[in-house]
This record gives structure tokens, sequence and C-alpha cells, in this order.
């Protein structure tokens, strides 16, 4: 399911994540993002507040697919699922969230630090992956991890904002996912300007 990510990171290479906000706020930093051209929204899901959020923008989002993010468990996928999410984001890879992800035939991306979480993600068949956490990796992180992994795409997540953003796509990041980034809409607006392609 790499073309999802391909597709939906295509023209604006960024994934917005809409933690801890509840659900009125999330729906209106959507809608600013979506406004903005940034097509891959994600609500992490944590508690009950934030089902409600991911709920509530799944309804604003009409047919843009909307993810669940910070998924670990295969009982969170189902219930993400079951929510209406499109897309599965977590900080970790787990193959019991890749099977459930693979049996409802939706992307998952999962996340990796390491070569050998890498190796684990491509041999489930993930070739999206989130590098997490991308402000504490080294600046060569993603030239070192292309030359024995080539077909591994990686989407920068943790420390990542307006202003660093392009300084990750310029390493070799083929995205980035930004949360505490995003808040007015001059900030969304910054942001995609800093990583136009």
């Amino acid at each position: 399911m790499s073309e999802f990510f391909e597709r939906g990171l295509a023209r604006v290479p960024v994934i917005a994540i809409l933690r801890g906000l509840g659900p009125e706020t999330t729906v209106e930093r959507a809608r600013m993002c979506w406004a903005a051209g940034v097509e891959l929204v994600e609500v992490p899901v944590q508690g009950p507040v934030d089902a409600e959020s991911l709920t509530a923008t799944v309804e604003a989002a009409g047919d843009r697919p909307v993810g669940a993010g910070t998924v670990l468990t295969a009982a969170q996928a189902e219930t993400a699922l079951g929510l209406g999410a499109r897309f599965l984001v977590a900080p970790s890879v787990s193959a019991r969230v890749a099977a459930v992800a693979a049996g409802a035939d939706c992307p998952y991306l999962p996340g990796v630090a390491t070569p050998t979480e890498t190796a684990d993600a491509l041999e489930l068949g993930l070739t999206w992956m989130k590098a997490f956490p991308a402000g504490s990796l080294a600046a060569d992180w993603y030239a070192a991890m292309s030359a024995p992994f080539p077909t591994a795409r990686f989407v920068a997540v943790g420390g990542v904002n307006a202003a660093n953003s392009r300084a990750h796509l310029d390493r070799g990041a083929a995205a980035v996912g930004v949360g505490s980034g995003l808040g007015a809409a001059a900030e969304i607006s910054a942001l995609v300007a800093s990583c136009d392609r």
C-alpha cells in the first residue's frame, strides 16, 4: 500500500498530527491543514476524548483520508478502523498491528529508528516508515539508512517544525510529520511553504 503515501504526500509532503486538542479544535485545525494543501491528517488516539476527535474529524473530512496515530496494539488498530480511520501510524513496528491493517486493506506507517526496526518493517511489506524521534537522529541518518535499505521511504516525525522541515527533506526524508508546530493558519502556511518541492 505504498502508493497511498506516495499519492497523499506527492504535492505537500506533510502529515499533520493533531494530538490532544479535543474534537472542536481538532476539526478546526484539520480544516486549516486541508485548506493549505495538506492531504493527510492524523489524530493520535490515546483516550476517549481522542476517539471523539477522530470521529469528528472523519465526519468533517468527507472523502479525505484521516489517520489514527499512536496505534500500538491490534485492539487499538481495530478500534481506530471502526471509528473510520483510513490509515494507521505508530511510533514502533508491530506485526500484529500490521496484520490488522493488511486485513482491512489499510495503510500502516510504523515508527523506526534503527536498522533492525527498518528491516522488520520491510519484512512486513512496509516501505513507508516514520523516522522517530527525528529530532534525535543524526543529520546523516537518512543517507546511512538508504544505503542498506534503498526501498525504504521515511517520514521525519518528532521535533519537526516549519523552521527545520526543509533540512529533514534535504537530508533524505521523503516527508515530514508535524504536530506542535501546527497552530494558527499562518504557521501551517509557513510549514507548507518550507516543504515546497
